[in-house]
């Protein structure tokens, strides 16, 4: 019975070494992106296209903003809502499928029957426009920019808009 354990444990070792290699001689780096077939595309996108600023608003910041945020609840920050935006370019016979609860992305924003509100904990984005060769993204950012004394304090939340990542599918049709 010993016997019988040591030989099934070697073969399981030994399919399982075979399999990483195999794993690892499907993918490939292409331009920032796994690849990991001819017809399917992985790809990770640091950065944006564009921005939309909103105007600086005065913001009481509750308990949850502020522990986010690294400050101090119950005081008044000057803020702005910021929107990035990345266009994603589709080459012919590709079609895009979003992951849009990408949890390295600035903070979606949600619909319900008030409007369009952005949640704190909500990460991600949100597809703005779709045509043939391009699909826009967008995801939204908390711009701190200073308290009310005027000291500049410059702090983004949930990240810096150079930090955004985006990660989308591209699959040949």
């Amino acid at each position: 019975m010993h016997l019988r354990t040591i030989t099934f444990l070697c073969l399981c070792i030994t399919l399982l070494t075979g399999c990483n290699e195999i794993l690892e001689n499907e993918f490939s780096i292409i331009n920032g992106s796994r690849s990991v077939t001819e017809d399917f595309k992985d790809v990770y996108v640091t950065g944006f296209t564009s921005s939309i600023n909103q105007q600086n608003t005065k913001l009481l910041f509750n308990k949850e903003l502020a522990s986010l945020t690294g400050l101090e609840a119950g005081n008044v920050y000057i803020t702005r809502y910021e929107k990035y935006r990345y266009v994603v370019k589709i080459d012919n016979g590709w079609t895009f499928f979003e992951e849009e609860l990408y949890d390295k992305c600035g903070l979606r924003t949600s619909q319900s029957f008030e409007g369009s509100q952005i949640l704190y904990a909500n990460r991600g984005y949100n597809i703005i426009s779709t045509t043939a060769n391009q699909v826009v993204i967008e995801t939204n950012l908390i711009h701190v920019v200073s308290d009310m004394a005027g000291h500049a304090l410059n702090i983004y939340y949930p990240c810096k808009p150079a930090e955004i990542e985006w990660h989308y599918y591209l699959f040949k049709e």
